[in-house]
């Protein structure tokens, strides 16, 4: 079922721009964390010919899959909310807006929990150093009650989303 905000009518400007900005930035979110995407993110440069290539073991390639995937899933469900809330707020709704930003809130402490389940096997000690640093920066956005406070339109959500992008930064050495 689409969000009732993408079917009421809004100004096509403020529209455009939340579902061409909250789709990019979700795919920044999810490629800055632990993955085997072979695509360098800016958080880590490119492996020098000079560097050998990390080998990962089984159980680091198999936590840092089950890790991406809690923090992709987190970042599309807070993603899911932020879009939500622009559209709320875009239409003057500051009832719906204030419980979106609840509902932001606890998909972050939900990435949280997700993250500290899906790192549990880990045995790598940088690994689990990495996860469990991340598991504590996406913990302090969740409990940031100023995170969410600036957020008016579609591009009040950059900051949020690079700081979200920014807490995951530990675990893209290790995973990458």
């Amino acid at each position: 079922m689409r969000p009732r905000w993408l079917t009421e009518t809004y100004p096509s400007r403020a529209r455009r721009a939340v579902l061409t900005l909250v789709p990019a930035a979700m795919a920044v979110v999810i490629l800055a964390g632990c993955s085997d995407s072979g695509i360098p993110t800016s958080a880590a440069p490119p492996a020098s010919p000079a560097s050998p290539a990390r080998s990962m073991s089984e159980n680091s390639r198999s936590v840092c899959t089950a890790v991406d995937k809690a923090m992709a899933d987190g970042a599309a469900a807070f993603g899911n909310d932020l879009g939500n809330l622009v559209g709320k707020l875009a239409n003057n709704n500051a009832d719906g807006a204030q419980q979106l930003r609840a509902d932001a809130m606890a998909q972050l402490k939900t990435m949280v929990t997700n993250l500290k389940t899906a790192a549990q096997p880990a045995i790598d000690p940088a690994l689990v150093a990495a996860a469990k640093q991340v598991a504590r920066n996406v913990e302090a956005l969740a409990n940031d009650p100023k995170l969410l406070a600036g957020v008016r339109t579609a591009n009040d959500l950059s900051p949020v989303l690079q700081r979200l992008t920014r807490a995951a930064d530990p675990l893209t050495g290790v995973c990458n």
